[in-house]
């Protein structure tokens, strides 16, 4: 574990020399700090390190300029001897200097949710209450924050005094020390870092909650004000949301004296590609934000605001908030509680990496077998979804052999392991071995649910997708159209689930070859789930990809590239580059190329194709000869 990751930024020294105590000092504001003696080394470097910020000091100012390419470094500080406003000639000037810029970037990087993103904020404000300390977490979270400063004795110490000392009625007054806390959450909200989330979960939530259990006095009406710069693409999407809501990810300290946040807006203002705003709050409620002094107040984690008016002054934005409850309401319902419906969420929106992170702790602190089951589930559904089969299978095998320890096979819990190994074979293009899972999970799920459960429609719908994909069209409608009928009778009309059998069964008429039926009910599926589940998810890529093959077929080919091309889209935002998914994209949309004409962009994601299949399937694998057998008619003159 680097050091870096605890903050984010990165100081580094190019030909310059600090004694220890001035290190001392420049790690009380960085914590990370790297030498370089050669401009080569530190360029490479540069390119390679996983930080946010980068901020610089150099000896020679004709270095200055070549750093200019690098988005990522923030500042760069000239130390010299020669007297000029572009040098420093004091250590101590730089450390000034680089104090207040620290300050402001950090502010300029607190980030914004709006839109779909507050779903996120308003799931981490709901589980903190929830989370339930233990004994040892003030003591794991200080061994946990000493890796990261292993060579910083400054903020040691002060993590062996949160140790001693930490009590959850000093959350506000340790969160405002700026010191390792202040920096960690910083780049936790930021990042949305969920190893980082967790550790300091009881910390968040004594915040939190002592944050919103101040007594307060009644005080009039009156206004706060917060300063900051955003990028430029972020700046114009917010200021296109009059009247909208939005979220800070941050406890948001904001100040009643206006120039303290004109100055931070200001000085953003001057940064390349970036809008200064500055934030005027109007607290007209008797529910307050904690005051922590005549200056300035606190708002709870993740506070919803909702814009009343936007006005640009001069170079920077004038936006007047109120605080409100409303929030953007997540529509899928389950019954999970704190991490666990965070992870839900993660997976519905396809953040796969952050899901795998998350369930890959709550399994290691689970001691429940049941629950690490549920767990293992979850992971295995992920790696399914990244593409990773093998990872796949071996985690349902998994929760299968600690099923088999704690019961039988035989249960409703093992029957969906099953549907979901079948699921992993199925997408590896094994469909026999698919089958027979299926029908393991489907005895079991018929000897215990009423005939009309849900799950038993999923898993008729299962049967005939792996009927359909073996060629036995006898048995394929039989089982989309029981499968139909107990979602028909049982789940709301815009269900997702619904629409699933829906898109299955309009797959039957484009076999059929009847694609305007097809169109029709591809049409339905769409309009389910784009009222139903977020603008990223999986299934909309799929019902998107649908439409293109009826498209295609219908050879429309100007209307199947357009909906072809949201598919990729939306799967270049959610898969890992040789998921196989992909490969179907590029494929679908080579064919198109083709039938339009264009043989070099049809050859291009016809190779596009091909390296994500070799990469993610067997060579034996049907899909690889064909594509192989489409470049080589492309190449052809």
């Amino acid at each position: 574990m680097t050091q870096y990751v605890a903050q984010n930024f990165s100081l580094i020294l190019v030909d310059i020399i600090l004694d220890e105590n001035e290190l001392i000092q420049f790690r009380n504001i960085i914590n990370r700090i790297d030498n370089f003696s050669k401009l080569d080394e530190c360029i490479q470097f540069i390119e390679n390190i996983d930080v946010e910020k980068v901020f610089i000091i150099i000896s020679e100012f004709e270095y200055r300029d070549i750093f200019s390419d690098f988005d990522r470094i923030e500042l760069v500080y000239v130390y010299g001897m020669k007297k000029s406003k572009d040098f420093y000639t004091t250590i101590i000037d730089i450390y000034k200097t680089l104090e207040i810029d620290v300050r402001q970037c950090n502010q300029d990087c607190i980030t914004l949710s709006f839109e779909s993103d507050l779903i996120y904020a308003g799931i981490l404000k709901e589980i903190l209450p929830e989370i339930e300390p233990n004994e040892d977490s003030v003591k794991n979270l200080a061994k946990f924050c000493r890796e990261f400063y292993s060579d910083n004795m400054n903020q040691l110490n002060t993590i062996d005094e949160f140790e001693r000392d930490y009590h959850p009625q000093q959350a506000i007054q340790w969160y405002l020390r700026e010191c390792f806390l202040y920096q960690m959450l910083n780049r936790t909200f930021r990042t949305i870092d969920i190893e980082m989330l967790i550790q300091f979960g009881f910390f968040l939530r004594d915040l939190n909650q002592q944050i919103e259990s101040q007594n307060q006095e009644q005080i009039d009406n009156y206004v706060v004000y917060h300063g900051q710069g955003l990028p430029t693409k972020d700046a114009e999407k917010l200021v296109e949301m009059n009247h909208g809501i939005l979220s800070f990810h941050t406890f948001l300290l904001a100040y009643k004296n206006p120039m303290i946040s004109l100055n931070f807006a200001k000085n953003a203002s001057m940064k390349i590609n970036t809008i200064g705003i500055q934030f005027h709050i109007s607290i007209q409620s008797t529910k307050l934000p904690h005051v922590i002094d005549s200056n300035a107040v606190l708002f709870p984690l993740n506070s919803t605001f909702r814009i009343e008016n936007i006005e640009k002054i001069d170079e920077i934005y004038r936006i007047d908030l109120i605080p409100t409850n409303e929030q953007i309401q997540y529509d899928e319902k389950c019954d999970y509680t704190s991490w666990q419906r965070l992870g839900h969420f993660f997976i519905e929106t396809s953040q796969f990496d952050r899901a795998e992170i998350l369930y890959d702790i709550l399994f290691e602190q689970s001691s429940d077998a049941n629950e690490k089951i549920q767990f293992l589930n979850k992971l295995g559904f992920i790696h399914d979804q990244q593409g990773r089969y093998e990872d796949a299978l071996l985690q349902y095998q998994n929760a299968l052999d600690i099923q088999l320890k704690i019961s039988s096979t035989n249960t409703r819990t093992s029957a969906y392991t099953y549907n979901n190994i079948g699921e992993v074979y199925r997408n590896m293009g094994d469909y026999q071995t698919a089958l027979s899972y299926y029908k393991q999970a489907h005895d079991i799920l018929e000897d215990i649910l009423p005939f009309d459960h849900p799950d038993l429609a999923t898993s008729y719908n299962n049967l005939g997708l792996i009927y359909k994909q073996l060629g036995d069209r006898s048995q394929v409608l039989p089982y989309y159209e029981k499968a139909y009928d107990i979602y028909r009778k049982t789940l709301p009309l815009n269900h997702s689930l619904l629409a699933t059998c829906l898109n299955n069964i309009a797959g039957i008429y484009i076999d059929m070859k009847q694609y305007e039926k097809a169109l029709v009910l591809y049409e339905k599926t769409l309009k389910i789930y784009q009222q139903t589940l977020p603008d990223n998810h999986s299934l909309l890529a799929l019902a998107n990809n649908n439409l293109g093959l009826v498209y295609f077929n219908l050879k429309d080919y100007s209307k199947a590239l357009l909906f072809y091309e949201r598919t990729l889209s939306i799967r270049l935002n959610n898969l890992s580059e040789n998921h196989p998914s992909l490969a179907t994209s590029y494929n679908n949309l080579a064919w198109v190329f083709q039938n339009l004409g264009d043989r070099t962009k049809a050859l291009t994601y016809f190779e596009r194709s091909l390296a994500v299949l070799q990469h993610s399937l067997p060579a034996n694998h049907p899909n690889i000869q064909s594509v192989k057998q489409c470049i080589i008619n492309n190449s052809q003159d």
